[in-house]
């Protein structure tokens, strides 16, 4: 039987009962509750919708908004409910506005009748909006209705560069930018620089902060800048680059501005009214663009040794006092009241040395003064010339002596210098003492390849023996074995002392080769060298071979090691070549200077110190190339013996070698290295690796003498052609690493890691506390790790704590020896060994402890 109901409510719920009634009127007796069907009327009929669709821009957003569709269905039905759809088109309208899903991107469907659209947009690029109306039966309503928006340019330019041609010695500079836009190319952009002043190196400019420049297009460059005058300071500039549509991008560019000047003394002080003397002045500051006046004339001859020594020649001028001037580019300058006399000798000079020496001097002796003297610091003996340089030699041990004027060797150009020595002294060494007073010894040359015996100013500097506060000019020495400019070799002995010398000049030899010493057994206080220096073993800027500490020195120029055959320890360094400290310290020492050592030289070479023995180094750095085969870095190429402590070392250099490589260390054993910086790129191209940013090779003598890395930092690329390349270190044992981080990018061949290439084999655990990686770390071969690349021994040797993370896309450890087919719960635990379906390794603090507690509740 059937039975039609009519006017039903569209996509309406309803329940039907049947009952059967008789003839007699009698009732079939069913549950209404049980005996039921329920039925939805079908609703076919499509919404009636005019959108009136309405189109706002602003902020980057899209805004639509649209009228209320109608619909027969049931309003109060469950479910009945109208949504609507909102289409999207790049470029060109929709093919069919009464079906825009065949060539539109629904964005979504929503209730409501309005939309926002955050993007992504093009700039400059049209978009077009409709929208359709659908039932809860699916029947869909779209009325032909569209919008259509042109992006506005919404991109910042792009700041391509942003860099200064200032270098560590010129007083002007450029700054030079490129920029483009996505809309404009360019071609509207307007560029704002603004500069501020600071001696703080991490200031940033701010908006309130001096305009330098604006303009429009145009040339991409600022020229001619300086930094205030007379003082050392930061000059911090801040480039915005702004579109037609007042999109901005800005960067931060700083430069350190070295103006300060100081003069501190003039040696000569006192010369003839015709001028012509070369004089020797000690300051700060100076550079090659510097001038000297005294009075209103100006010196000729000016010749920069390093930024706090230069000679000059005196101009000619009346007689009596003057001020000397000296003077930068920039403009900064310094004076000196009474800094220099004229003087007629035999009227009014007051130097003994400006004296005619039959009224002034001690006549038939060796020096100038001589009667009387010698016996103490109070009364030396006074040196005037060469000749009487010469006879120093010429008299015995413990004695003083004073340099009274700068001294022209140019004399001695025959090879016919014999060096100092004290009297009757067996092994040809001086032993006494030598004050330079700031006077100059000039223009000693020699030249005698073949020579057998040592040989410098000096032959040996014996037990107790001082030299001190003068500076060495325009040396040229070729020589045999200890070659240096000061002394050949010394004895061995803390009294020794050499402090306040400057050196200028080349120093070429063979063995333990020096720009001041060939060889120095003692105690050494502000020495600085600056010229090229050449030799086959134990070669350095200041010294081939050191003993004891000292502090204050500097080298800049050239150090190179080349030997035609043979493959042995080069000991090559900027400062020294090999220093055994015997438990003492060298600090502050700057090296600017190219280092290489040739092919045939073996290992030990380094920025500041190619060898480093029982020797704590602090406070120092250095700015250069180095080139060598291994065992090589920016401060010391191997450091061995007792525990030493590596502080406050940075390195800026360049170092390239083969393997054992490191930005601040090739290969060190027991020592703590903490609050150190490599900035340079350490490259090694042996396939036996182990290159890293701050120690190529580290490890500790014992499982209780371990080596350790503290508070270190580098950002520096680590580029190996062989294994066991870290961010930090590439091969350790018996190490522990804390507060230390790489940024940098490190690339490798097989066990590679941002924070150490490999972990090697022993019976001591590997700590790592409160360190990360946030480097780019690659791998052409096996065993890369953003954090370490191969660990031998368990996991069960492992200390990783909590404040320790990776940000880096890599997986913690690469491989793990004991672990390389499952997995340790305890390195899960630390985020450092996942397999492959696991998440990546990316412990943000925020995340650590969420992270623990899920792990611990998994643990065995």
């Amino acid at each position: 039987m059937t039975c039609d109901l009519n006017d039903l409510d569209h996509y309406r719920t309803y329940t039907l009962h049947v009952r059967a009634y008789d003839e007699k009127g009698n009732i079939t007796l069913l549950d209404p509750g049980t005996s039921k069907v329920t039925i939805r009327t079908v609703d076919t009929q499509k919404p009636t919708y005019t959108s009136n669709l309405a189109l706002s821009f602003g902020s980057g957003s899209a805004q639509l908004d649209w009228s209320a569709a109608t619909d027969d269905q049931y309003a109060t039905e469950p479910t009945a409910q109208i949504l609507y759809q909102v289409y999207r088109k790049a470029t060109t309208n929709f093919a069919n506005l009464l079906n825009p899903a065949t060539d539109g991107d629904l964005l979504g469907e929503t209730p409501n009748r309005s939309w926002t659209d955050l993007g992504p947009f093009a700039s400059g690029e049209n978009y077009y909006y409709t929208t359709c109306a659908t039932d809860a039966s699916g029947n869909r309503k779209c009325d032909g209705n569209f919008k259509m928006v042109k992006i506005p340019d919404l991109i910042a330019p792009v700041i391509d560069t942003f860099t200064t041609t200032k270098t560590a010695t010129n007083k002007t500079w450029r700054l030079n930018w490129t920029a483009h836009d996505l809309i404009t190319n360019g071609t509207k952009l307007v560029y704002t620089i603004k500069a501020k002043a600071s001696t703080d190196a991490t200031y940033l400019v701010q908006d309130t902060d001096e305009n330098i420049l604006i303009q429009e297009g145009g040339s991409t460059l600022l020229d001619n800048l300086i930094g205030p005058q007379n003082t050392d300071t930061y000059m911090h500039y801040l480039l915005i680059v702004a579109d037609e549509a007042g999109n901005k991008v800005s960067k931060q560019l700083s430069v350190y501005s070295q103006n300060r000047m100081v003069l501190t003394s003039m040696r000569s002080g006192e010369g003839p009214l015709s001028g012509s003397k070369t004089v020797f002045v000690v300051g700060d500051g100076f550079h090659s663009s510097t001038t000297v006046k005294i009075g209103n004339a100006s010196c000729t001859s000016v010749s920069i040794i390093t930024p706090k020594h230069l000679t000059c020649v005196t101009p000619s001028n009346s007689a009596g006092f003057y001020t000397a001037t000296v003077t930068n580019s920039d403009g900064s300058s310094a004076s000196k009241a009474d800094a220099y006399k004229y003087c007629t000798p035999g009227t009014d000079c007051t130097n003994v040395c400006n004296l005619p020496p039959a009224t002034g001097w001690d006549t038939g002796q060796p020096f100038a003064k001589t009667i009387g003297r010698g016996g103490s610091a109070t009364l030396p003996y006074i040196i005037c010339n060469a000749a009487q340089l010469q006879n120093v030699s010429t008299v015995g041990t413990n004695k003083y002596f004073e340099l009274g004027d700068n001294i022209d060797l140019s004399s001695y150009n025959s090879n016919n210098w014999v060096p100092i020595s004290s009297l009757n002294v067996g092994d040809g060494g001086f032993i006494g003492n030598f004050n330079g007073k700031g006077y100059a010894i000039s223009n000693l040359t020699y030249n005698v390849p073949g020579r057998t015996t040592p040989y410098g100013l000096f032959f040996r500097l014996g037990t107790g023996s001082k030299t001190e506060n003068m500076g060495l000019l325009n040396f040229n020495i070729t020589a045999g074995n200890y070659v240096g400019a000061l002394n050949g070799c010394s004895n061995n002995a803390t009294g020794i002392i050499t402090q306040d010398i400057v050196v200028q000049g080349n120093v070429t030899g063979s063995e333990r080769v020096g720009g001041m010493s060939g060889e120095f057994m003692g105690t050494s206080y502000r020495l600085s060298v600056t010229g090229n220096v050449n030799g086959i073993f134990y070669v350095g800027g200041i010294a081939g071979e050191k003993r004891y500490g000292g502090t204050d020195l500097s080298f800049s120029g050239t150090v190179t090691s080349n030997p035609t055959s043979g493959q042995r320890e080069g000991h090559v360094g900027g400062i020294y070549g090999y220093t055994d400290g015997i438990s003492s310290t060298l600090s502050n020492m700057t090296a600017n200077a190219t280092v290489t050592a040739g092919s045939w030289i073996y290992y030990r070479v380094a920025g500041l110190l190619g060898t480093a023995h029982n020797l704590s180094v602090t406070n120092s750095s250095f700015y250069g190339t180095v080139t060598c085969d291994s065992q090589c870095a920016g401060i010391s190429g191997v450091s061995s013996g007792t525990a030493a402590t590596y502080d406050n070392l940075t390195n800026y250099g360049t170092i390239i070698g083969h393997n054992q490589i490191g930005g601040i260390v090739g290969n060190a054993a027991q020592m703590v290295l903490q609050n150190s910086k490599n900035f340079g790129n350490v490259s090694g191209s042996d396939t036996n690796g182990n290159v890293g940013g701050i120690a190529g090779f580290i490890q500790g003598s014992s499982d209780t003498v371990i080596s350790s890395l503290r508070t270190s930092t580098n950002s520096g690329t680590v580029t190996a052609a062989g294994p066991n390349a870290g961010g930090l270190v590439g091969q350790a044992n018996r190490f522990e690493i804390i507060s230390s981080s790489n940024s940098g990018n490190v690339n490798g061949i097989n066990e590679t890691g941002g924070l150490i290439g490999r972990y090697s084999t022993n019976t001591k655990g590997l700590s790592i506390t409160g360190s990360f990686n946030t480097g780019k770390v690659t791998n052409s071969g096996q065993n890369v790790g953003g954090v370490i690349g191969w660990a031998d021994r368990g996991s069960q040797r492992f200390r990783f704590h909590h404040n320790f993370y990776n940000l880096h896309e890599q997986l913690g450890i690469g491989q793990s020896r004991k672990h390389r087919y499952g997995m340790d719960w305890r390195l899960r635990r630390s985020g450092l060994l996942q397999h492959e379906n696991e998440q990546k390794l990316c412990d943000r603090r925020r995340h650590r402890r969420h992270r623990h507690r899920r792990l611990r509740r998994s643990d065995p």
